[in-house]
């Protein structure tokens, strides 16, 4: 049966110094996503370049998450091994040099190897700094935090997709990597001079084995299985959004730009409905039905309509979807495992739905130029299915629990 945990009484509000400490953090995070979604804007603009299809350019989206999902192992175990602050800063670092090179290529093949690298570096932030985080808080704010911090994703990305959109428009694609690379490195500085750390290596080194390793993959097979179908479906929005916008014949040029930037800002209610929900319930499984249904609902309404009726269902799917991005990533680690393995546990879980994310670069735009995007509609209902049927297993095997 898996873990639980539950709130503490004492200690739920935040000190302004813990107020502080997480709005750097939160701030830091959001900034990778500047030289790590500027690719999905740019993706028609490179496949003109290269003259190459959407379903070859796609993989560019494949590579970057295998080798972030690759790290997120790696780097998941460093961050509960060594000072977590140094791996986010090496990170920031490397994300910035990897962007300044990708905009001065020519090739797919050395834009591939350069964005396979970028997304072993984005690796670098995500379970380093969820130990971080986690130091820094109490048991009994973690859940009023955990869905508050993803928040990061759809900020992050929205600033990413709006930037980078209006730079291509400015300068070309290129210039969608050179200005963020250029700001990642500012970025950096400004963490080291923070010094935000964890300060329990000690314990953590003795925690930190093979065998832990497959605890935590027995603790979190089902959230693992659900993480893998629902992965897919959030990463193929990531990728892929700012293109289905751009082919809506309905809207015009000038709506697409600016819907580009705002839809990822979407996500933030659903985040907050779903971290509403597991307040209340204190069941992370038994929200995450809930969520993943009214999910399926919109993609199926999605799958049947077209213009605004079927922009509105994805508005939908996109807000809800993000909500069980924020449960999955960022509630399931700090909840279910202990404080020493939350970053090996965060590392672990978003290699899995980085994993069978990464197959909706070419998946999604092979399908879409195919068949149409009506039947990367059922794909998605397909996937979101599968998570359905976990999460109600799972929620009913531990509903004596309050996890």
């Amino acid at each position: 049966m898996m873990g639980s945990s539950r709130p503490d009484v004492p200690g739920e509000t935040l000190s302004s110094q813990q107020v502080t400490n997480v709005a750097i953090m939160w701030g830091i995070y959001a900034a990778f996503y500047l030289g790590r979604l500027n690719l999905s804007p740019a993706l028609p603009a490179i496949a003109e370049s290269l003259k190459i299809g959407l379903g070859e350019v796609g993989i560019l989206g494949n590579v970057f998450f295998w080798c972030y999902a690759a790290g997120q192992i790696i780097n998941g175990q460093l961050g509960s091994l060594v000072r977590p602050h140094r791996v986010v800063l090496a990170g920031l670092l490397l994300v910035a040099a990897a962007n300044v090179g990708f905009a001065l290529q020519s090739s797919l093949g050395m834009m591939i190897v350069l964005w396979g690298v970028n997304g072993f570096a984005q690796s670098m932030g995500w379970g380093p700094m969820l130990r971080i985080l986690s130091s820094h808080i109490t048991g009994g704010q973690k859940r009023r935090i955990s869905t508050f911090f993803s928040m990061s994703f759809q900020v992050g990305t929205s600033v990413a997709w709006g930037l980078s959109a209006l730079l291509i428009a400015l300068g070309g694609f290129r210039l969608a990597f050179i200005v963020p690379g250029v700001i990642l490195l500012g970025v950096a500085l400004f963490w080291r001079s923070t010094g935000l750390d964890s300060g329990r290596e000690s314990a953590v080194r003795q925690q930190s084995s093979l065998t832990a390793i497959f605890t935590d993959i027995r603790r979190l097979f089902p959230a693992l299985l659900i993480a893998a179908s629902t992965g897919f479906v959030y990463i193929g929005f990531l990728i892929w959004l700012p293109t289905f916008i751009q082919s809506s014949d309905f809207l015009p040029d000038t709506i697409n730009s600016m819907l580009t930037a705002l839809i990822p800002l979407v996500g933030i209610p659903g985040m907050l409905l779903s971290g509403r929900l597991l307040a209340r319930q204190s069941n992370i499984f038994m929200t995450l039905v809930q969520v993943l249904l009214g999910l399926f609902i919109c993609l199926w309404i999605g799958s049947a309509t077209s213009a605004w009726i079927q922009f509105v269902a994805l508005l939908g799917a996109v807000m809800l979807a993000s909500g069980i991005a924020a449960l999955s990533l960022t509630s399931i680690p700090m909840l279910l495992v202990s404080q020493e393995r939350v970053s090996s546990a965060g590392g672990l879980i978003t290699a899995v739905w980085s994993i069978a994310g990464g197959l909706a670069g070419t998946v999604v735009g092979s399908l879409a130029e195919r068949s149409g995007w009506t039947a990367v509609f059922y794909l998605w209902m397909a996937c979101t299915l599968a998570a359905i049927t976990v999460a109600l297993m799972t929620w009913m095997k531990n509903r004596q629990s309050r996890l």
